[in-house]
């Protein structure tokens, strides 16, 4: 996925302009605000917009090379844009898809396309991304794995092959392989963590399980305290701890 291109507010209000003349009334676009997959809007005058359609209008850039959801949210709020929520993911199903529905819907849907041979190039750059990934991660779950002393950060088990390395902030290159932005835990705790439905209220070291999680084996771990490295300079991060947490919440606080 690329990074959104840098234009101005005027530049969005005629993407609103062009949405309202061209889109509105299309077959693609008729109804829009009453598909569950869109989970927010921008409102202007009373009006609702999609908010990746009104990007990719005002940069030229095609909806599937870059992320909607919180991604494209803040992009449109920067430049003084009200985003609204017209719905939460999750609230009828069990477990939901957490915050990050929107960027997975997106990745998901990456893979719906007709196979083009002339893609293969940016393929190939997501392997090399991904194999640089994994010559770090397994230095970094060693490292984890004596930090925690061999337990879920969360859960306490003790069962190694199925304990992780899980980033605390998303990968974003070597430098976040560090010991205080990592967590030792359980693979199906890690994907939960992913997909910000654990966290850990930064203030209290506690954990935080989101009320869209109904299974009483994970309800019962709400509350419970984190468990610690014992050397203070192993400890995760506050900051890390703390940004996760604010995506987590995002949701339920909105």
């Amino acid at each position: 996925m690329m990074k959104i291109i840098d234009v101005g507010a005027d530049a969005v209000l005629e993407a609103i302009n062009e949405f309202d003349t061209v889109w509105r009334d299309s077959t693609e676009y008729s109804g829009w605000e009453q598909n569950r997959n869109y989970l927010h809007a921008i409102i202007v005058n009373g009006r609702l917009y999609p908010p990746k359609m009104i990007i990719s209008l005002a940069t030229g850039m095609p909806t599937n090379t870059f992320y909607g959801g919180e991604p494209a949210n803040s992009y449109l709020r920067a430049r003084g844009f009200k985003v609204i929520q017209l719905r939460q993911k999750g609230k009828n199903d069990t477990g939901g898809d957490g915050p990050h529905v929107e960027q997975i819907n997106d990745i998901e849907s990456e893979g719906s396309n007709v196979f083009d041979p002339s893609g293969q190039e940016d393929a190939r750059e997501r392997s090399l991304r991904s194999v640089v990934e994994r010559r770090g991660q397994s230095k970094f779950r060693k490292k984890l794995i004596q930090s925690f002393h061999g337990r879920c950060a969360i859960t306490g088990c003790e069962v190694l092959p199925i304990l992780e390395a899980a980033h605390i902030t998303p990968y974003l290159g070597p430098a976040t392989n560090d010991v205080s932005n990592g967590l030792l835990l359980r693979a199906d705790i890690h994907t939960l963590w992913d997909l910000g439905l654990i966290a850990i209220n930064p203030e209290k070291l506690t954990v935080w399980v989101s009320l869209t999680i109904t299974d009483p084996t994970y309800r019962q771990l709400d509350g419970e305290s984190l468990h610690m490295p014992p050397s203070a300079h192993l400890c995760p991060s506050i900051e890390a701890l703390r940004a996760q947490w604010a995506i987590a919440r995002r949701d339920e606080t909105e």
